[in-house]
């Protein structure tokens, strides 16, 4: 056997394992890239669940935000609007004609001691308050007070006005009635 033809049959068997190589190649790279494929759809599928279900939490949080937020605009609608609804009970008394305003103040001092007390009361109702109040009271003109007045007998001090009546004194009574009467419950 020649050289040459050893040398042929080295490159023919080297052919052929590089053959064998060359299918054994291919099919490896053939079967990575199906194991790449179907680990690519895997995570797609996965990542799509994953998604699905973060997008559902966001949705309900959205979803409870939004009933939040809506019932607290609600809540302050309302409150807004018995709060109108005091400021103009408010207003109203404290524009009363002279006669029916007197009634009010005259009702108010009913049940209070008429020995050396004063009464601070709205500049704009001193001759209102006058007309209704004994001679026992000493009556002082007061600018911050706009309807009522204030009593003051030694250390005890009465706030009559209308003012801590609406918004104070009798303001859960008065909400609950406008909040029924403006049926908000």
């Amino acid at each position: 056997m020649s050289l040459s033809d050893i040398l042929a049959k080295i490159l023919e068997e080297a052919q052929q394992q590089m053959s064998l190589l060359d299918g054994e190649y291919a099919q490896k790279m053939t079967d990575a890239e199906a194991q790449a494929e179907a680990d690519y759809q895997a995570q797609c599928e996965a990542l799509e669940s994953s998604f699905a279900a973060t997008n559902e939490q966001l949705q309900k949080k959205m979803d409870f935000l939004l009933r939040r937020e809506t019932s607290v605009s609600s809540m302050q609608a309302k409150q807004d609007l018995i709060a109108k609804a005091l400021q103009a009970l408010h207003d109203r008394l404290c524009g009363l004609p002279a006669d029916e305003y007197q009634t009010v103040v005259k009702a108010l001092l009913a049940p209070l001691s008429q020995k050396s007390a004063k009464l601070m009361v709205p500049t704009a109702r001193l001759e209102d308050t006058q007309a209704v109040a004994s001679g026992a009271f000493e009556i002082q003109a007061d600018e911050a007070l706009t309807g009522g007045f204030v009593f003051h007998q030694g250390g005890t001090t009465i706030d009559s006005s209308f003012q801590t009546l609406i918004f104070s004194e009798y303001k859960d009574e008065l909400t609950a009635f406008f909040a029924q009467k403006l049926q908000l419950v």
